[in-house]
């Protein structure tokens, strides 16, 4: 019997607000700069942080390494993989950010094949990545940003229908340049006579943490161009990074792994 590969939670959003939530995460669609394209979703039953298995989180808060009040998450969906012995695993990518961190990690676990395209789980979800450590008496910035008053009415109209290849695209360019290079996510809500867009960024280098929440809320999708986004922030220096989990052993040869180790298409997990 097959299951799904990540646990359900009750932090879903869908289930917060009553609405469905739809997702996307990386390139999708045609290429647009302009802050009034649109992103294509698709619908999904986790959203972000949800793809972190439970127990996992539960480890993190025990371990005081998920402890304040979330700014920002995210989670990519679980990949299978091939390591260049053969042996299978799963990974899930993801990040956190309070005022005092930013957690960047992957969660991982073999894997044995027990046919073409099944798996069954040989071993625990094992965090491991780098909690990077911002000094103390930060705070984030809250703040609204318009529409960009620069596109002209032709551009608008054309921009408001053009598929944005990523989820900074839909953000004006003063917030989208701090962020490229980094990891986004963005997830739609949607309600009776509502919609929430929430795109979510971070980005570490040159010493420095960028994080980023922008959010934006309308009466339909099509007015959603036109909305206010509301920004959650914080640019600051790294006063000092650890390594979590295993990654203290693994670190180096983490990244140059995960590169070389092609995706499996459509895995199911069997128990």
């Amino acid at each position: 019997m097959s299951k799904d590969v990540a646990p359900r939670s009750s932090n879903n959003p869908a289930k917060r607000t009553g609405g469905e939530v739809t997702t996307s995460q990386g390139p999708s669609g045609e290429i647009s700069t302009r802050s009034s394209g649109q992103l294509r979703y698709t619908p999904s039953d986790l959203v972000g942080f949800d793809y972190v298995p439970a127990e996992v989180v539960k480890q993190l808060h025990r371990e005081n390494i998920i402890a304040g009040s979330e700014i920002a998450a995210w989670a990519e969906p679980p990949v299978t993989k091939r390591r260049a012995d053969g042996c299978f695993y799963q990974i899930v990518s993801a990040w956190w950010a309070d005022e005092t961190r930013l957690v960047v990690f992957d969660v991982m676990r073999d894997l044995e094949q027990m046919g073409k395209g099944q798996f069954r789980p040989v071993g625990a979800w094992a965090p491991q990545g780098t909690v990077y450590q911002f000094p103390s008496g930060v705070s984030a910035v809250t703040y609204s940003s318009t529409p960009e008053e620069r596109v002209s009415a032709k551009d608008n109209n054309s921009g408001a229908s053009a598929i944005a290849k990523d989820p900074l695209d839909v953000l004006p360019e003063y917030l989208q340049s701090p962020m490229r290079g980094g990891t986004a996510g963005a997830c739609l809500q949607t309600g009776r006579k509502w919609v929430r867009e929430t795109v979510v960024a971070q980005k570490v280098g040159a010493g420095r943490a960028h994080v980023l929440r922008a959010q934006r809320d309308a009466s339909s999708k099509q007015s959603l161009s036109q909305s206010t986004w509301t920004i959650t922030s914080i640019d600051v220096p790294v006063h000092g990074s650890r390594q979590l989990g295993v990654a203290q052993r693994r670190s180096a040869s983490l990244e140059a792994r995960r590169q070389q180790a092609p995706s499996i298409e459509a895995p199911r997990t069997c128990w």
